[in-house]
């Protein structure tokens, strides 16, 4: 049977706090009623028993929940959903909305464009339960083979890093864990990124401000779109003319420039 209580609010408004009990390991729940001015003590304490017998009752048919447990029946509903739900679908529904919060622009049109190249084509469409490794393995091995030019001084540290790699363990990557052929993990390139930041004075340093830098100084100083957009690994040159609009604009900029002082010669003289 529901227990009942009578108190007052601190604004002096009285009210019944009524609990009912659910049972050995299960934390009772409690609702507050409010009686109405005018009502007789008879017709007051009647309604108040009608009410605390129907509470009770909703509570041991499981109707009243408490608020944990609602969030958790919620939180339940979400991960139902999910299963049900394509790749295609999470994607675009949870994960992106999710993302784009905590990255930059062009960071989105880097996600979104290899989303939109990779993982839709081959995984679109799948339930996410129904994903298998294999699937996945083919995903990670559908990747064209990327040529690019290094600079010589690059390439002689990079055999000088084989080189000490090779005392150690032989490993096919040339970013290794220090002593093993496995790969680095990218939260150890951040750690190494973060301290060389720190190390020389260069805030929020990582590793794809190196690629962001490259591709700025390249159209900037006239390298022509597709051999960037190639260089890059991007779909086509829309992707990196989105991304990079802010050096094509100073490029404009500098010719503008250059024909401003063409005219000036051609005054002066």
């Amino acid at each position: 049977m529901s227990s009942i209580k009578k108190m007052t609010t601190k604004a002096g408004k009285e009210f019944c706090l009524i609990r009912a009990s659910r049972g050995r390991g299960a934390a009772p729940l409690s609702t507050r009623w409010y009686p109405q001015e005018g009502w007789s003590a008879r017709y007051t304490d009647r309604e108040l028993k009608k009410y605390a017998a129907e509470f009770e009752r909703k509570v041991q048919a499981g109707e009243v929940i408490s608020r944990s447990e609602q969030k958790e029946r919620e939180l339940e509903a979400k991960r139902a959903a999910t299963k049900i739900m394509t790749v295609r679908q999470y994607i675009d529904t949870v994960f992106m909305p999710a993302k784009v919060v905590t990255i930059s622009e062009n960071s989105r049109y880097t996600y979104q464009g290899n989303i939109d190249r990779y993982i839709y084509p081959a995984l679109g469409d799948l339930k996410l339960p129904d994903v298998t490794q294999a699937n996945i393995t083919a995903l990670l091995q559908s990747g064209k083979t990327r040529t690019i030019d290094v600079d010589p001084d690059v390439l002689a540290l990079l055999r000088q890093l084989r080189r000490k790699q090779a005392s150690e363990a032989i490993s096919r990557y040339v970013f290794a864990e220090d002593g093993s052929p496995d790969p680095m993990l990218p939260n150890e390139l951040n750690w190494y990124m973060d301290k060389f930041s720190k190390r020389y004075n260069i805030p929020g340093l990582h590793p794809h401000k190196f690629r962001h830098t490259y591709a700025s100084i390249s159209i900037t100083s006239g390298a022509d779109i597709a051999s960037v957009s190639e260089n890059l690994g991007h779909s086509n040159k829309a992707v990196t003319l989105n991304m990079y609009t802010h050096s094509d604009a100073e490029r404009r900029k500098q010719a503008n420039q250059v024909y401003r002082e063409e005219l000036k010669k051609a005054g002066q003289g």
